[in-house]
């Protein structure tokens, strides 16, 4: 049995994205790291509750759960779940916020959780590789550590000074007294702007930000089955900093469009256009697969347009299944001979006096994909 994200926020399915958020909120601050040193009970709490939020606040993530649960989500590569708590404070730390003064958590996790941002890149894949999968190498443009300077955005390493403002430590406290009660909150340094230093001469290639922009190649798995919106995650290539953990970077996919073959989940639709005379013979004809491969296609005596033809298992794998396929279904469509003489065209009406014709249903005029959009109702 898979989690139930609604018993762990303690939500009803039917609830408001407001409800969720406001639920997971309450329950990721009991559970907070900070307020829980050493347990990890709560620690994997608060891992239990950001994933439940991270698929219930996500309208395509929590349609999929609804219908098909946890599996369902994982059967279709939508991530879910996380690594460590500072993917959680990357991912959802505007939530704590503005009671916690934008840090993501309380008091000295904020500067020990801080990571690279996460990154999205989008590739378009054709449908051959959507079946066979492979490997690809791209090129991602990308933050990092300034190498003049080595990330520090000082000239030199003599003109990096601790800000006095806070001590260096990138936080300051404030207190505040309302009445007879006296609150404590922390909250970034404004002067160092939670670096912690000050820098006296700035580095003249990075302009003392410590960060430039690279180019680097990353080789990605294309999983077999994988649909256009859904993404992976490579882990530490997203965006990188000086003084903590790269971000990830999320790839996400988009499926080329396909002239010869239309999809419909993991099944492939397609004509196959046969002669007059294989129409009327019968027998085997041969027929490229979406996948490169040579099908052979075994065909009845008297085959007629608009009949279907399913080849199964010759379709798309499920996701991360790749010998589990769905099947392929050719439409016939037989092509009508041109450039007759007069006496071949004689000789074929004497042939066809008094056969009975099938009545293709008004769709001689379509094309094959106007026409199974019809019937699939768009």
């Amino acid at each position: 049995m898979g989690k139930d994200f609604y018993k762990i926020l303690g939500v009803e399915r039917s609830a408001s994205i407001e409800v969720i958020k406001k639920a997971y909120r309450k329950k990721a601050m009991e559970l907070h790291p900070d307020r829980n040193p050493g347990n990890k009970e709560a620690e994997e709490g608060f891992k239990a509750c950001a994933e439940a939020f991270e698929v219930l606040s996500d309208e395509n993530k929590r349609r999929m759960y609804d219908q098909y649960g946890e599996e369902g989500l994982n059967s279709h590569g939508m991530h879910h779940g996380f690594g460590d708590v500072g993917d959680i404070f990357s991912a959802f730390g505007d939530i704590f916020g503005d009671i916690f003064g934008g840090m993501g958590g309380f008091g000295g996790s904020a500067r020990r959780q801080r990571r690279g941002r996460n990154l999205a890149h989008e590739i378009s894949v054709s449908l051959k590789e959507v079946i066979k999968g492979g490997k690809r190498k791209i090129k991602v443009r990308k933050p990092a550590p300034c190498e003049a300077c080595e990330g520090s955005g000082a000239a030199n390493p003599e003109d990096v000074e601790r800000c006095e403002t806070c001590g260096g430590r990138g936080v300051v406290t404030r207190v505040i007294r309302q009445g007879f009660a006296t609150f404590q909150t922390s909250g970034a340094c404004q002067d160092c702007n939670g670096a912690g230093k000050r820098i006296k001469e700035p580095c003249v290639d990075c302009g003392g930000s410590g960060m430039a922009r690279i180019e680097k190649v990353v080789e990605i798995e294309i999983p077999p089955g994988i649909e256009s919106g859904q993404q992976i995650r490579m882990r530490g290539e997203g965006e990188e900093i000086p003084d903590g953990p790269p971000g990830d970077l999320y790839i996400s996919f988009r499926e080329e469009e396909n002239d010869k073959f239309e999809r419909r989940g993991v099944d492939l639709f397609s004509p196959l256009y046969i002669d007059l005379t294989t129409a009327v013979n019968g027998g085997t004809v041969e027929f490229e697969g979406a996948d490169g491969e040579t099908l052979k296609v075994k065909l009845d005596e008297g085959e007629q347009s608009g009949k279907v033809k399913k080849l199964r298992g010759e379709g798309v794998p499920l996701i991360n299944r790749k010998h589990a396929r769905g099947d392929l279904f050719l439409q016939i469509w037989v092509r009508t001979p041109t450039g007759l003489s007069k006496e071949s065209k004689k000789q074929l009406a004497k042939l066809l006096e008094g056969q009975p014709l099938c009545s293709d249903g008004g769709h001689e005029h379509k094309g094959w994909k106007e026409y199974l959009r019809d019937l699939f109702g768009g």
